[in-house]
């Protein structure tokens, strides 16, 4: 009988050399859910505040002002948000509350222009460059 030499495999020298970090890797991965769940924030304002703009019709003349005077800044700060819709339905919803006033303010309409004026309009679904004589 021949005995069998075992062979002795080299041993593996430990890496120095940064890895790349893996596609899909667990910091990647939580930047996805900030930026689903910033999404979904939006969407589900957008989706209050029209559902708020298809009531409001509805609402008693004597209560405007107390709603105008309680809600009319963070309706102001939602307007300057990074969605366009968010923004759209909190013009849309100020509109209502100063015309029932008879009065819209300065304030709104440099709003409005704000959003008119921002890079995201140009990026919204539904936008035509000829709007703007492009």
């Amino acid at each position: 009988m021949q005995e069998k030499k075992e062979k002795k495999k080299p041993q593996k020298k430990p890496r120095t050399v940064a890895r790349k970090p893996k596609k899909g890797g667990k910091q990647e991965k939580a930047e996805d859910n900030k930026g689903k769940e910033a999404g979904m924030d939006a969407r589900m304002l957008g989706a209050i505040l029209t559902g708020v703009n298809r009531a409001f019709p509805y609402v008693h003349k004597d209560e405007v002002d107390s709603l105008l005077n309680r809600h009319m800044p963070s309706l102001f700060k939602m307007i300057h948000g990074d969605s366009f819709n968010v923004s759209v339905q909190a013009l849309m919803l100020l509109f209502q509350l100063k015309s029932r006033q008879h009065a819209a303010s300065d304030r709104f309409y440099r709003a409005l222009y704000s959003v008119l004026l921002s890079v995201s309009v140009l990026a919204s679904r539904g936008f035509s460059t000829s709007c703007i004589g492009g």
